[in-house]
């Protein structure tokens, strides 16, 4: 009797503890908040273990635990399936909040306008008019977006777009990531210890990854990182100072593919950096932007206007 390879067990398990450990890692945003980190180390270990020794008994096609229409799956296979069913989440949940904000923006617009006089600033009154025809033909459309809502609270719409970011931005959605570092959430809280750590600690790693691939959309967000936008968002502070050189390179580094009026504007918006910072200081960023985009952006599109840095992130 021919007997079964043991490597062929061997990968196999190796390969389901992966997609195990990528499970805990997706299920650990959304868990019980009572689960603790002893609790999730056992489950890890005894998942292992009973991968382990099913493989040991059968020799057959290594199972998942991971939903119960990914029992038989290939564990590569499982693992596309739970990062599209996250990014599927985050998209949906942006979705829902852009929808929301742009109707309540829409709605104060509006009351702000009704309060206008017929006697009122002839000006102010042609905007209010150009407003509401914008608003009134987009209503369709954004009430339409709202069926994305698992949720009609805005408070706990805010807080599942939070949550959806932050796990497939874990699982290595781009999308998300680059949301994640925005850090655009307006939750009905302050933020907690643990999510300033957390942002500190994954942040520069998906800046460092959007930069190394070219992507426009995180020099944008390093641009515009002003004080007021850290103080506004809070988490932007574990990322950066918002010190003037750095708004200064990203300046200057989006300039190197910007083309039209976005170049234009680019010039026009650009502060160069006074004290403490000398001219070897703005050399030495000078240098650094024509580095990174000659190693980086220099096959990246050009830029004719603002890269938009997170999904629908203008209502």
């Amino acid at each position: 009797m021919k007997m079964p390879d043991r490597r062929v067990s061997r990968i196999m398990t190796a390969a389901a503890l992966a997609v195990g450990a990528a499970a805990l890692l997706y299920f650990s945003f959304t868990a019980p908040r009572s689960v603790n980190a002893a609790e999730a180390a056992q489950a890890s270990v005894s998942t292992g273990a009973g991968l382990a020794a099913h493989d040991r008994r059968q020799g057959a096609e290594t199972t998942s635990s991971l939903s119960p229409n990914a029992a038989h799956l290939r564990p590569d296979t499982a693992l596309l399936q739970l990062r599209r069913s996250a990014a599927k989440d985050f998209q949906d949940a942006n979705q829902c909040v852009m929808a929301m904000r742009k109707i309540a923006l829409a709605e104060h617009q509006l009351g702000m306008c009704n309060s206008v006089g017929a006697e009122g600033d002839a000006d102010l009154k042609a905007f209010c008019e150009r407003r509401k025809a914008l608003i009134l033909g987009s209503a369709a459309a954004d009430n339409a977006r709202l069926s994305s809502c698992s949720s009609l609270d805005p408070g706990e719409a805010e807080q599942k777009n939070f949550e959806y970011t932050s796990r497939a931005a874990a699982l290595g959605d781009v999308d998300a990531q680059l949301c994640y570092v925005n850090a655009d959430f307006k939750l009905p809280r302050p933020w907690t210890a643990q999510e300033h750590t957390d942002y500190a600690d994954r942040a520069p790693q998906y800046v460092e990854a959007a930069l190394s691939r070219g992507d426009w959309r995180v020099v944008e967000i390093l641009r515009v990182a002003s004080r007021g936008v850290a103080e506004e968002r809070g988490l932007v502070y574990q990322l950066t100072t918002v010190d003037q050189l750095t708004i200064y390179r990203m300046n200057r580094l989006l300039r190197m593919g910007a083309v039209g009026n976005y170049a234009r504007y680019l010039d026009n918006v650009m502060e160069r950096p006074v004290f403490p910072h000398d001219e070897e200081e703005i050399a030495q960023a000078d240098r650094w932007v024509r580095t990174v985009f000659d190693d980086h952006f220099r096959t990246s599109p050009s830029l004719r206007t603002a890269p938009n840095t997170c999904l629908q992130n203008r209502p």
